[in-house]
């Protein structure tokens, strides 16, 4: 509780610096408060909107918070920068699964195995979803 103050009062005096709100929102999120780690990624990326490893955060705080709408937001924007990066097209396979859309789910995690064909998860969850053992 004391970092997470000591880090507000940083912040008061580097309003722009994109670090120190990296560190408030680990904190936070280390002491469980999601939403204002999720508000504090949000103001920070408002000042460095292509700071990508607060966006997948930002992403990764939506997602662990049932809002797969709002994370496969940001995955997608991430991938627009950054159009191979494996953690981000599982995730926003991820995304798509959780609110139900198959069919995108089943395209990002099979961009994934194109680009990394030993890549885990996505093989796992195309097996999962197409019941398929060799997929």
């Amino acid at each position: 509780m004391e970092d997470i103050e000591k880090l507000r009062e940083q912040i008061k005096h580097k309003p722009d610096s994109i670090l120190l709100v990296m560190k408030l929102a680990e904190a936070l999120l280390a002491s469980g408060r999601h939403r204002e780690a999720a508000s504090a990624l949000a103001a920070g990326l408002k000042l460095k909107p292509k700071f990508i490893k607060a966006r997948k955060l930002l992403g990764e705080v939506c997602f662990d918070a049932g809002k797969f709408d709002l994370a496969e937001r940001e995955f997608r924007r991430i991938l627009s920068v950054m159009p191979e990066d494996i953690d981000s097209l599982v995730m926003l396979g991820d995304s798509f699964r959780k609110q139900g859309k198959k069919k995108e789910a089943l395209t990002a995690y099979k961009r994934v195995i194109k680009i990394d064909p030993y890549e885990k998860r996505a093989k796992r969850n195309v097996e999962r979803m197409t019941g398929a053992e060799g997929a």
